[in-house]
């Protein structure tokens, strides 16, 4: 598969996020039971990697077309990055980091549960 959005070097046909994946994949011993989420994994990171690509064919596709054609994808995938992350979690390549901190210090909640998302202060 071609580089929709380029490689970041060693690996040719991957975009960052599979990248990404596939170093810290690299470093962790899998179970063969965690085999199908690895797999899930790469991909979501595809699919991840090449949203932007995806969404600018599905506006070619309507140019032109009926003024009540839509675009074949949604402008926005709210549910993929959200699954990759719990995807990440399971396979253990992510930091397990108990509290996420406002400002002040205060803890506001953790990253195993619900995090809310103010995005005045992201």
């Amino acid at each position: 598969m071609a580089s929709l959005r380029g490689s970041t070097g060693d690996r040719p046909g991957f975009g960052r996020l599979r990248e990404a994946y596939e170093l810290a994949l690299a470093g962790t011993p899998m179970a063969d039971k965690s085999l199908a989420m690895v797999e899930l994994g790469r991909a979501l990171a595809d699919k991840l990697d090449a949203w932007d690509v995806i969404v600018r064919w599905a506006g070619e596709d309507v140019q032109g077309g009926p003024r009540t054609k839509r675009p074949a994808v949604p402008l926005h995938d709210n549910v993929t990055p959200t699954v990759y992350l719990k995807v990440l979690q399971g396979l253990g390549l992510v930091p397990d980091v108990q509290a996420v901190k406002d400002g002040d210090g205060e803890a506001v909640g953790a990253l195993t549960g619900n995090v809310a998302f103010d995005p005045d202060t992201a």
